[in-house]
């Protein structure tokens, strides 16, 4: 949480500098019976003006706390696919149960190891190679002619993780478009001005007003850079469950 504690604050301090100084300015330029006009035209479409942006912005956070999710599950998924296949290459031959859970175990290693890769939006290719050196072994048991329920189901689930980790890649590239940014940050500058503009009261409460306005939109920006990235900041998901697969499979 280091970066919230670091960063939130300072998000807070500009907004209060900015709400200290824009109600000023407006107070000096635009006098309070032009204000009064500018409220009372646009009362009638008010909501039409502010709506619009908050459910861009709720819409955003959603969205990007629904990636997040999906990203967790997806590696929870693909370390318990994994298991899956452990538990059934133990019940074949020492030999071929051994070598397998040495490739699991590596992969697992190496998809820890992989989660700056994933911060920075790419794949690890150590990381691929210990996934691929894992499939075509689950995958060689078919081609040498073992066959039977054990290696079919032992087929599906390295698959099936396959799958997962395909998706958990795929998160980890979904990074926010610069079109995204740019309306986000340009609405937010509109829709403060919207209440700098409209705003009769009192000085000290436009001043408040201002400031919730701005610290609000500020936090809201701050937790859609955090989630922007699964695997990256305060707010991502961990390797846990490659660390404790790994972890139970060298358990002596």
């Amino acid at each position: 949480m280091q970066s919230l504690v670091v960063i939130g604050p300072a998000v807070l301090v500009v907004a209060l500098v900015l709400a200290l100084i824009l109600p000023l300015i407006v107070e000096r330029w635009l006098p309070a019976h032009h204000r009064e006009a500018n409220l009372q035209s646009s009362l009638a479409v008010s909501s039409s003006i502010t709506a619009p942006f908050m459910v861009f912005l709720g819409f955003m956070i959603v969205m990007l706390w629904g990636q997040m999710n999906e990203a967790s599950a997806a590696v929870i998924d693909e370390a318990d696919a994994l298991r899956n296949v452990d538990a059934l290459v133990d019940q074949m031959d020492p030999d071929t149960a051994d070598r397998l859970r040495a490739d699991i175990v590596a992969y697992a290693e190496a998809a820890v190891a992989e989660w700056p890769a994933l911060a920075e939006g790419r794949a690890d290719p150590a990381a691929e190679a210990a996934f691929r050196t894992l499939r075509d072994a689950v995958l060689s048991m078919v081609q040498r002619g073992q066959e039977g329920v054990l290696v079919d189901h032992a087929v599906s689930q390295v698959l099936d993780a396959q799958a997962f980790r395909s998706e958990r890649i795929a998160a980890a590239q979904s990074d926010l478009p610069p079109v995204f940014w740019v309306v986000l940050l340009v609405g937010t500058a509109l829709y403060v001005a919207y209440i700098v503009l409209t705003d009769t009261g009192p000085v000290r409460s436009r001043i408040a007003i201002t400031f919730i306005a701005l610290g609000v939109m500020g936090v809201s920006i701050l937790l859609v850079a955090m989630l922007d990235n699964p695997f990256r900041g305060d707010i991502r998901t961990d390797p846990q469950p490659f660390l404790v697969l790994g972890a139970e499979l060298t358990q002596p």
